[in-house]
């Protein structure tokens, strides 16, 4: 862009050896400068910064695209558990039903040990299963508030002092030296290391 400025001067002489001789005198300059040709060097920078800024939006997008995907299949993980363990719940009680009756039928002489042993070990295996997929929903559960952002130290209640992202930009904003400030992890090395 085409850039203007102006200076002035104001100058005041006296010759002491005569009387009255003063010479004041007043310049006013106004410099325009117009750049003519700048062999494309401008229009390229601002063809570059366009283009970063358009690779950051599509950046953006896929974050959230991701975030909103994540927290989809975690959802839908959430959701089988909780119907897997609706099912195998049932199948726990049936199989539970199953071991009395052989038990039953054992002490009346129907069935053998073995018979009972194999209920037994369908009845175990049940419960295992039951027991893995209350697992499976608890993980499902926290993937859910990791992927929707509550896995946080502030929301968790952690006794930990949070960072603050914008508390340490404004406070090395502007610095022109220095290497450390509030939110600097270097301290956190020093102290384990001091510490071996």
């Amino acid at each position: 862009m085409p850039s203007v400025s102006l200076i002035g001067r104001v100058q005041r002489d006296m010759d002491i050896s005569r009387k009255d001789s003063r010479f004041d005198t007043a310049e006013a300059l106004i410099n325009l400068e117009l750049p003519l040709y700048q062999a494309g060097a401008v229009y390229s920078r601002l063809r570059e910064r366009k283009q970063l800024v358009i690779e950051q939006r599509r950046r953006l997008d896929q974050s959230q695209n991701d975030a909103v995907e994540s927290a989809t299949r975690a959802w839908n993980a959430l959701d089988t558990a909780a119907a897997e363990i609706h099912a195998l719940q049932s199948q726990v009680q049936a199989n539970q039903l199953a071991l009395e009756g052989v038990e039953k039928e054992a002490e009346v002489g129907a069935r053998t040990v073995l018979d009972v042993l194999d209920a037994q070990q369908e009845l175990l295996d049940s419960q295992v299963t039951l027991v893995r997929s209350e697992r499976d929903e608890v993980v499902a559960a926290y993937q859910l508030k990791s992927s929707i952002g509550h896995l946080t130290a502030r929301r968790l209640d952690l006794p930990v002092t949070p960072y603050e992202a914008s508390r340490h930009y404004h406070e090395v904003r502007g610095a022109w030296f220095g290497g450390s400030s509030t939110g600097d992890s270097s301290a956190d090395f020093q102290a384990s290391g001091s510490g071996q």
